[in-house]
């Protein structure tokens, strides 16, 4: 009995050998792939699959015993290697595209042009990076090209938009959006094969409400993004792709509402429609950025502020790169069209706490807890919303609304644990050590400043723009942005 389970002992290993092995070549050959001819690409992405497929069939045929069998399903076992090794070879197919950089001299490439709303946020200016190394030809739609181009947040956008076309329009304006699109689709590329003339067009909309009370998430997260969706009909796009949220599972909220609602609007004009749009509807159980105010309460020695125990609630959040080559994935990846995606990053559940103390642990300082029970953010938005009803107060009706959110997400996991949801290889421990060498940029709404603190106000050049003509600035060797009002 003993040799047997040294004997298993041993097969577990040496399949997580293999694994680990094959994962290695993945990111050897990720490394490379730009400098490779694109039949050669195609011949990679085959042995990669041919490879993983291999070494999974045959570590499940030499786990026979219950032990093994519950070992090699945990979260650090071939459920969380195949899914980070599944992710590499995604990557590797996406990167076919980006391989051929001179996409109009190969007919046998289609690259749609890839619009982005929402492309100064978080996740948008990451689907903007990614689109434009995928070899998409993208547009990003701004709302402010002035604090994109010159602004003294410019230098961080640079990094995200080279290669990209920046629009400035505002998407809760119906017809300006439509008008945008329409010049857009006139000026896009052809991208069908063999000299036809077919133009096709992605929507990516990673428009999100900032405050989530009321107002703003039916403006936004349902208005706003339904303008693009109505758009895109217009010029006959091919796809729309949304980031949703997973926790419109269970609507409690004004903007889960609105997501929600915005949702069911997409779903149907496809099911309606023989020339509906094909969609993906992905929603992203949390972003690592959600994560990091905790950095700057570890820096300021300030307290770090923990509902109940701090382990009420788990999540495994994502990779705003990982989350932004899932969501690009779904241009090719068909069996993520037409369908509404969960997705989560490659971590364990961990709860508020243990992430703070992730993080402690890296930036070598002891943290200090604040513990506040649940019960509090129940008396405030009672409160809040006694007043506002009796003084008949917006303000006030929004206070309770953010309380609520507050409460929501102290109660609530934000959490998959279904093996084809994980997708990614950015571990949160990997980001942490990310932000605390290199800093993260300021931003009012989570409270972190770089490690220089927020960067200082750039004099900023006036665009002299004719609201009927599009004005063209250059802002790098690799980059020219449209300026449309």
């Amino acid at each position: 009995m003993k040799d047997l389970q040294q004997n298993q002992c041993s097969k577990h290993q040496s399949f997580e050998d293999s694994l680990k092995i094959i994962d290695q070549i993945a990111i050897s050959m990720l490394a490379t792939l730009n400098r490779l001819p694109r039949r050669s690409i195609v011949v990679a992405e085959l042995f990669l699959r041919l490879m993983y497929l291999l070494i999974l069939l045959l570590g499940t045929l030499s786990t026979t015993s219950n032990a093994a069998t519950a070992a090699f399903s945990s979260s650090k076992g071939p459920v969380y290697k195949a899914n980070t090794i599944r992710s590499a070879t995604n990557r590797l197919t996406t990167t076919q595209i980006a391989s051929t950089q001179d996409g109009a001299n190969d007919e046998s490439v289609i690259k749609p042009t890839v619009i982005v709303a929402g492309a100064t946020g978080y996740i948008g200016r990451a689907v903007v990076q990614e689109s434009v190394r995928q070899g998409y030809h993208t547009v990003a739609l701004v709302r402010d090209a002035n604090k994109v181009l010159y602004g003294d947040q410019q230098s961080s956008f640079q990094q995200y938009f080279d290669g990209a076309k920046v629009v400035q329009c505002d998407v809760t304006d119906p017809q300006q959006l439509e008008t945008r699109f329409q010049e857009i689709a006139a000026t896009c590329p052809v991208t069908s094969s063999h000299g036809g003339t077919k133009k096709d067009v992605v929507i990516v909309s990673c428009l999100a409400s900032r405050s989530g009370v009321k107002r703003d998430a039916y403006k936004i997260d349902y208005e706003a993004s339904l303008n693009c969706l109505h758009a895109g009909q217009a010029i006959k796009a091919k796809q729309y792709v949304l980031l949703s949220a997973f926790c419109v599972a269970k609507p409690k909220l004004y903007f889960q509402r609105a997501k929600l609602k915005l949702e069911r609007a997409i779903v149907e004009q496809q099911r309606e429609s023989t020339e509906g749009m094909t969609y993906s509807i992905v929603r992203p159980t949390a972003f690592y950025k959600s994560l990091s105010g905790k950095l700057d309460n570890l820096l300021n020695e300030t307290p770090y502020v923990l509902f109940g125990n701090g382990e009420l609630t788990r999540c495994n959040p994502i990779a705003e790169r990982d989350l932004a080559d899932f969501m690009l994935g779904c241009i090719h990846d068909k069996e993520r069209q037409n369908q509404i995606l969960n997705v989560g990053g490659p971590d364990e559940p961990t709860t508020n706490k243990q992430q703070a103390l992730l993080l402690s642990e890296i930036v070598q300082k002891e943290p200090k807890f604040v513990y506040i029970p649940t019960g509090i953010l129940d008396f405030l938005v009672n409160t809040f919303q006694w007043l506002g009803t009796i003084t008949n107060s917006e303000k006030l009706q929004n206070g309770a609304e953010i309380a609520r959110i507050i409460k929501y997400y102290a109660e609530e996991d934000m959490l998959t644990t279904k093996p084809n949801e994980i997708y990614g290889s950015m571990t949160l421990r990997q980001h942490f050590e990310k932000i605390v060498a290199e800093g993260q940029e300021y931003d009012p709404y989570v409270a972190i400043y770089t490690r220089g603190g927020k960067s200082s106000q750039v004099p900023s050049p006036p665009i002299q723009s004719d609201p009927s003509s599009p004005t063209s600035t250059t802002t790098s060797a690799a980059k020219q942005a449209t300026i449309k009002v």
